[in-house]
C-alpha cells in the first residue's frame, strides 16, 4: 500500500491544474485500503482455484505500475496471475488468477 501511495503522489505531481483529473482529486475525501473480505463478490466453492480479479486503472494514464504491483502482491501470496489473458474495459483491468482461496484474504 505504501508503494501505491508513493506512486500516486508522483502521479499527482504530473496533473495539470484545472484538468479533469485535478478537479476529481479535489473531491477525494479519504484514501483507505480495502479489506479483502469486503471485496470478494463470489468466492465459489472451497475447491475452486481460478478467479477473476478486477482492478481500477487510472483514466487516460499509463497504469502499468498498478498492474505490476498487483502481480507482485499476488505472487508473494502464492497466487498466479495470468496477465496474458487479462483485458481492459474502460478503467478496469480484468485478469484471471489461480490459487487457493486462503491466499486471497
Amino acid at each position: 500500500f505504501q508503494s501505491f501511495l508513493r506512486a500516486f503522489s508522483q502521479w499527482m505531481e504530473t496533473v495539470e491544474r484545472e484538468s479533469d483529473e485535478a478537479l476529481e482529486l479535489t473531491r477525494i475525501e479519504s484514501i483507505l485500503a480495502f479489506e479483502p473480505e469486503g471485496r470478494i463478490v463470489n468466492p465459489g466453492s472451497a475447491q475452486d482455484t481460478y478467479f477473476e480479479c478486477g482492478l481500477h486503472m487510472l483514466p487516460a494514464q499509463d497504469s502499468t505500475f498498478i498492474q505490476q504491483a498487483f502481480v507482485a502482491f499476488a505472487t508473494e501470496r502464492g497466487v498466479t496471475v495470468h496477465s496474458d489473458l487479462g483485458f481492459e474495459v474502460g478503467n478496469l483491468w480484468f485478469v484471471p488468477v489461480q490459487g487457493e482461496q486462503a491466499h486471497f484474504c
